[in-house]
């Protein structure tokens, strides 16, 4: 045998071992069209793990370039890749992030004294609650974060990366909130005062398609704002996943240790996004599967929209989110309104009993005869074309009296707003029923409120409203302005309107006093971002993403080109 038929015997063993995935000179031409090349490679039982590194975009702090993670094979096996690749990145978030983030979970004006006993409490909740949701979880998810666990400790025996801290950060905020939303023992149980905590309420997104486009492509934006923790803005990358069992290839916006995902997109074209919303529809005893698990197993699983929307309502979940879910094969897109998983809503029983005893709540009958659909196991669902059931807003004018807050008939139309700034407070607190200003069936928009009306009632819990205090005015009118700056660009919204338009809070845009305390980098000329911004374009399936600094430069991944 020659030396040529060695090598052709080799290449095909190579070609044998990944034919179910690209070559690796495609993976390295995938990778150079989108500004990256591959700073390392590695394999695990004959699947293949890759960190690329961006030719010029760079975190403005550290110098580090911005990467792309791509994993393959078993769940265990991409987590064990994943975990030999970003040893120190996962030890960072699931710990110092971990850490700090729950730290912004008190209040900025508690005694300074009070400090590390509050904050021990909510670590002492988070290590002793989240192992309730591993009934829950499913056997996928659980064998990646043991293999991201064995191949942390596989490149540094000394890690601090364990299974339990995995998981603390893939569902422990998801079982923090499940307690906060709603009132139960847990609160006497750890000795937590409400007026002690500040839960951080923020998210945007929206989809825009058809006639709202310039180009008729279909675009959807996710504005992920949440604590970076001191080290979110370092570690943030993007994930491309390949799994060699029946799921679908998707990236995902997250960072090492992360598996679930903060944005992801799947090889079809469909996205999804979440945003936290208050409510009392919650389930301690049962947090079940939810935020970033939950869209990191949906858009694995979620052919189209449709059967997007049926993962979630089939899946166990235990706290309230929105998630946002849009396809580009069909061009629809959809806002699912969740609470805990359930035969019996029960929206009546949540708001006070004064507000039930002054009518000045819609009845049970009154339900009945104007919600204009039934929730399916305790979520309801807003799609691109909803009507919203215009009798609940006669609710509002006395709603606003009884809380000593004026309300302007202008307020109401498809481009008003209850606050013309952010700071304003004409609210109600949650307890009236906000409007939808989407009228265009090609227009999508949510921050963080329920606007389906049985929805609006289950987050008029009084613990929920108490916990969530001075949030629900700033959440108003985030959905108010992005609303009227995606309308007022209605028709000609391309890639690059659309980008802006989901970074509208940036500090170098039209609001450069919404994040003003951010902390700045250390030499002052520019600020962190809180989480990150990313804008899908569903039609090519390319995802443009921030995170770090809002000096730093976007990245992207096209993700056809990585993935079959």
């Amino acid at each position: 045998m020659n030396k040529y038929s060695i090598i052709l015997i080799g290449l095909l063993f190579v070609g044998f071992l990944f034919a179910d995935g690209k070559s690796l000179q495609e993976l390295e031409i995938a990778f150079a069209k989108d500004n990256y090349e591959i700073a390392h490679k590695t394999t695990f039982e004959n699947q293949r793990g890759f960190i690329a590194h961006h030719k010029y975009a760079v975190n403005y702090e550290s110098k580090a370039p911005k990467r792309v993670f791509y994993v393959e094979g078993s769940a265990y096996q991409m987590g064990y890749l994943m975990g030999t690749m970003a040893e120190r990145d996962v030890d960072l978030m699931t710990n110092e992030f971990m850490d700090n983030v729950l730290l912004s979970f008190i209040k900025l004006d508690v005694d300074p004294k009070k400090i590390p006993e509050i904050w021990g409490t909510l670590l002492d909740i988070v290590k002793n609650e989240t192992k309730r949701v591993l009934p829950d979880m499913p056997e996928e998810y659980v064998q990646e974060m043991k293999g991201i666990a064995d191949g942390c400790k596989s490149v540094n025996p000394e890690t601090r990366v364990t299974f339990d801290r995995l998981l603390m950060l893939n569902s422990g905020f998801d079982t923090l909130l499940s307690n906060f939303y709603a009132l139960n023992q847990l609160w006497e149980k750890y000795k937590l005062s409400v007026k002690d905590l500040d839960i951080p309420i923020m998210c945007n997104a929206f989809s825009v398609f058809g006639k709202a486009t310039k180009d008729g492509k279909h675009y959807f934006g996710r504005d992920f704002m949440f604590p970076p923790g001191d080290a979110f803005e370092f570690t943030a990358a993007m994930i491309i996943y390949r799994p060699s069992d029946d799921r679908i290839p998707l990236v995902s916006v997250a960072a090492p240790g992360f598996v679930g995902s903060i944005a992801a997109m799947n090889a079809n074209g469909v996205a999804m996004g979440v945003d936290m919303v208050p409510s009392g529809g919650c389930d301690n005893n049962r947090p079940g599967i939810n935020s970033l698990m939950m869209i990191r197993k949906t858009i694995h699983r979620g052919k189209d929209v449709h059967g997007a929307v049926k993962e979630v309502v089939e899946t166990q979940r235990g706290v309230s989110w929105l998630y946002m879910i849009a396809d580009g094969q069909t061009d629809k897109s959809v806002v699912l309104e969740t609470g805990k998983s359930t035969d019996s809503l029960g929206a009546i029983k949540f708001p006070p009993d004064e507000l039930k005893w002054l009518a000045l709540l819609p009845d049970a009958d009154f339900l009945k005869r104007f919600e204009n659909q039934k929730h399916q196991k305790g979520l309801m669902v807003r799609w691109n074309d909803y009507k919203y059931p215009e009798k609940f807003q006669e609710f509002n004018n006395d709603l606003f009296w009884y809380h000593g807050k004026k309300i302007n008939s202008k307020s109401w139309g498809e481009k008003g707003f209850i606050n013309r700034k952010h700071t304003e407070k004409n609210c109600p607190e949650a307890f009236y029923f906000a409007p939808q200003r989407e009228s265009k069936d090609d227009v999508l928009i949510m921050t963080n409120h329920y606007v389906t009306p049985s929805m609006r009632m289950c987050a008029m819990n009084p613990m929920t409203i108490e916990i969530s205090r001075n949030k629900a005015n700033e959440v108003q009118w985030r959905y108010d302005e992005l609303n009227v700056q995606v309308l007022s660009n209605y028709g000609n919204i391309d890639a690059e309107k659309a980008l802006e338009l989901i970074d509208f809070l940036s500090p170098e845009r039209k609001h450069p006093e919404f994040y003003k305390n951010n902390k700045k980098s250390s030499d002052g000329k520019t600020q962190r971002i809180r989480g990150s911004v990313s804008l899908f374009d569903l039609t090519d399936k390319t995802v443009k993403t921030k995170f770090g600094f809002y000096a730093d430069d976007w990245i992207s991944v096209t993700l056809p080109n990585y993935v079959d």
